[in-house]
């Protein structure tokens, strides 16, 4: 009678510690199921990726690359001169009629630019070489041959020679951009639709809404462009692609 005691009070210490194993297997199951919803829920609310379609932005950003770009919500965030901006058009009158008749994955509701002047700044270029005049450095008061211009300086900017360079008619202009608006160019500054709307360089005859910006594209993505493309886009692609293989050759 002792040992079959001894036995049914092994086999309870034994049943208590499996018990007490399947709690913590599962406790632990779950934080990391919900670390990753958690994660997931923050990534889609701040994070997307952005195919590069065209070349407006050559020698900055190619054809075909993937971009990593964090939405902007207004008014926590506010563009800075400089950035690499995603700009929403699908909503544009102008653009819905240029998109008419396209295939769906073949129209433009998304372009990719570079900011360059702010609401109240004073944009101006002569043959390639921009100035900005800061809001708030100026005022109607004051002569223009006051106006404080600012050379810019613009490592990025590429002008085509075959298409006339830094002195192509498109490359001098002006524009003070109003309440509201942003003006922002095309890297690859001969082969852009922009807010040149002046020189015939976009869809609209008006300067785009700050409001329209969805997104930008930080330094430390545009750095590591290359290894998060392949880590995040290419890598799993390949892999789904490897699961759902036999599936697509028992489907044949």
């Amino acid at each position: 009678m002792a040992k079959r005691g001894n036995t049914t009070e092994n086999e309870n210490v034994y049943d208590e510690r499996e018990r007490r194993s399947n709690a913590r297997f599962c406790a632990v199951l779950l934080s990391i199921v919900v670390v990753l919803l958690l994660f997931l829920n923050f990534w889609t609310a701040n994070f997307s990726f952005v195919l590069v379609s065209g070349h407006s932005m050559d020698k900055t950003l190619y054809s075909s690359e993937y971009l990593l770009s964090c939405k902007v919500i207004y008014p926590e965030y506010e563009v800075q001169r400089g950035d690499i901006i995603v700009v929403s058009v699908g909503h544009i009158p102008e653009w819905q009629e240029e998109n008419k008749g396209k295939p769906s994955n073949n129209q433009t509701n998304f372009i990719i630019k570079r900011a360059i002047g702010l609401e109240g700044d004073i944009v101006r270029c002569t043959n390639g070489e921009m100035e900005i005049c800061y809001a708030g450095t100026w005022d109607e008061t004051m002569a223009y041959a006051e106006y404080p211009f600012v050379a810019v300086d613009e490592p990025y900017a590429y002008y085509d020679e075959k298409e006339g360079g830094k002195t192509a008619p498109c490359n001098t202009f002006e524009y003070t951009v109003g309440d509201g608006e942003i003006f922002f160019l095309g890297d690859n500054r001969n082969h852009s639709n922009d807010s040149r709307y002046k020189e015939g360089h976009s869809a609209l005859d008006r300067l785009y809404k700050i409001e329209d910006v969805t997104a930008i594209v930080p330094n430390w993505a545009l750095k590591h462009q290359k290894g998060l493309q392949k880590c995040l886009v290419e890598i799993p692609n390949k892999i789904k692609n490897a699961i759902a293989k036999p599936f697509r050759k028992l489907k044949k």
